[in-house]
Formats: structure tokens, C-alpha cells, sequence
């Protein structure tokens, strides 16, 4: 006797295609390289494969979020040495079907006379996307910052996989490198 799983003549295959594909509909999508309308533009690196200790299957990508704000003078010869920008690096996790599991990526916001930082202001932002995933916190180290020629940290997030107590299955650490400094310039790294 030969048995054939079907829903209302649709195949069990036909079923599980049409849920991945809602699930990819649902799935955090951000637009490479475009300008968000307000100034911003979102560019990412190639993504990488990550095999966890348990043999799934992520994918990590780098991205960067850069902004400049209209300079803060009026006259124009101080207006090119002046200003304020925003840069954001950090990395995303995708699952095997493309759904984002998390992010970590720190953001600095300062302006600039054209010699020295007048303001500074670095912040984390950790968004965690799939359930089983935790961030337990991260190791920082910082030099400059306001009234200095530049601002530097190196950053390193732990983000847990199925808490238990003091242990986690695994852990991924994503880093994140960068220096702003008073004359408007900048870099910045993520990695894994």
C-alpha cells in the first residue's frame, strides 16, 4: 500500500517551499549602499559562512553606516574645517535561510573645529533578532575623546547562544575598531 502525503493536492514539498518563501518575506532586509533619505548610506562587506560548534550553519556580514550633518558655521572658511558626522560599523548574523539572528555594531556621533573633537558621543546597539540568543556584554578600551585630536576603542561583544547559568552552548565575538578624529576624518572595522 502506497501512501502520499498531500493537503488538499499539494504536496508536502510544495507546502515546505511556500513556508521558506514566507519566511524569506518576513526576513530583515536592509538596501546595500543606498542613501536612507536622510543623508545616510549603508554599505556591507561580502558575507562569510560561520559553522557553529553544533554544525549550524550562519552567515556574518560586515556594515557600515556613514552621515554628515550640515556643518555648524556660517562663515565659509570655518565651515570647511568644521562639522559633525556619524559613523556606525558592526556586524550582522543570518541563518542558513537568511534571516537575521542578531546584530552588534557601535555608532559615534562627534563634531569638529578643524583641529580638535568638540563632541563625542560613542554608544552600542545590540539587537537580537532569534530566540536562544543573549548578549552577556563586551570588553571596551578607549583613548582621546573631546578637546583631543582624535578618539579611538576597540570593542569586543560576547553574544551567547542558549544560556545556561554561568556557561553557553557557544559564543560568538564580534569586534569592532575606530578612530574619528578633529579634522573630520575617520575609520572603522567590524569583524568576526
Amino acid at each position: 500500500m502506497k501512501t502520499n502525503l498531500r493537503f488538499n493536492n499539494i504536496t508536502w514539498v510544495k507546502w515546505v517551499w511556500a513556508l521558506i518563501a514566507l519566511v524569506m518575506v518576513f526576513t530583515v532586509v536592509d538596501p546595500v549602499g543606498a542613501d536612507r533619505g536622510n543623508g545616510q548610506v549603508y554599505t556591507t562587506g561580502e558575507r562569510q559562512r560561520f559553522v557553529a560548534p553544533d554544525g549550524q550553519v550562519f552567515l556574518l556580514e560586515e556594515f557600515t553606516i556613514t552621515s554628515v550633518s550640515p556643518t555648524l558655521s556660517s562663515r565659509a572658511s570655518l565651515a570647511a574645517a568644521s562639522g559633525c558626522k556619524s559613523i556606525t560599523h558592526g556586524i550582522n548574523m543570518y541563518n542558513a535561510i537568511g534571516a537575521k539572528v542578531w546584530s552588534y555594531a557601535w555608532k559615534i556621533d562627534w563634531c569638529y573645529n578643524g583641529s580638535k573633537i568638540t563632541s563625542l558621543n560613542p554608544r552600542r546597539i545590540v539587537n537580537i533578532y532569534s530566540p536562544g540568543y543573549s548578549f552577556k556584554g563586551d570588553t571596551r578600551t578607549t583613548q582621546g575623546g573631546v578637546n583631543q585630536g582624535h578618539y579611538y576603542h576597540f570593542t569586543q561583544g560576547d553574544i551567547c547562544y542558549i544560556d545556561y547559568g554561568p556557561n553557553c552552548a557557544w559564543h560568538t565575538y564580534p569586534t569592532v575598531e575606530q578612530d574619528v578624529n578633529g579634522v573630520g576624518g575617520f575609520y572603522g572595522y567590524a569583524w568576526y
